[in-house]
């Protein structure tokens, strides 16, 4: 990954320009976990890259050691929108989208949605529900563990990239991770 010291956000074009360059395998990597889904490669590329332009144009370079992990998240999430703008059929909200995939590892216990949506709740579908088991469970984590949940259930983060954001190893965020989960499995029982 291309490192960076704080004087270089500030010093003119040429070094943005190399910030930036810097970063392009980032985006096409990104781009390359979301393509095969109704959009080509290269528009996926460029759609990331506009973003990481803005996220390294608004870098805070009080912030410049959580870079990589700030472009990450705008990259993917500008990746996100597009799709679900441009190419699904039925446009599901985005909180929908992610939530199922939290809950799915929380172990949603299926017989319990199903005796929820056959009683007064019938309105409710899977997503909102998963959504609101989510919310609750993730009340029982302090701000660090949130931020690590997020990072990697909605920011689609690996370990190791959220360990190089956060200073950790990627054996420690596994374990955080973990705990985490576990903490937000032993609320929801």
């Amino acid at each position: 990954m291309f490192r960076f010291s704080t004087h270089m956000l500030g010093a003119g074009n040429m070094e943005r320009d190399g910030v930036i360059e810097g970063y392009l395998p980032l985006v096409r990597k990104i781009a390359r976990r979301f393509s095969g889904r109704g959009e080509l490669f290269e528009d996926l590329v460029q759609v990331g890259s506009v973003a990481l332009v803005t996220a390294v144009d608004r870098c805070d370079p009080a912030r410049v050691d959580r870079l990589s992990a700030y472009v990450a998240t705008c990259v993917e999430g500008e990746i996100r929108r597009h799709l679900r703008d441009r190419c699904a059929v039925v446009r599901i909200p985005r909180r929908g989208q992610q939530d199922p995939a939290l809950a799915a590892t929380l172990r949603n216990p299926l017989p319990i949605v199903d005796e929820l949506l056959e009683g007064p709740c019938e309105s409710l579908d899977d997503a909102t529900l998963a959504r609101a088991m989510v919310t609750a469970a993730a009340q029982s984590l302090d701000l660090r563990e949130r931020r690590l949940v997020a990072l990697h259930y909605y920011g689609d983060l690996s370990q190791s990239e959220i360990g190089s954001a956060e200073g950790l190893s990627q054996v420690q965020v596994s374990r955080l991770l973990r705990r985490a989960v576990d903490k937000m499995r032993a609320r929801l029982d």
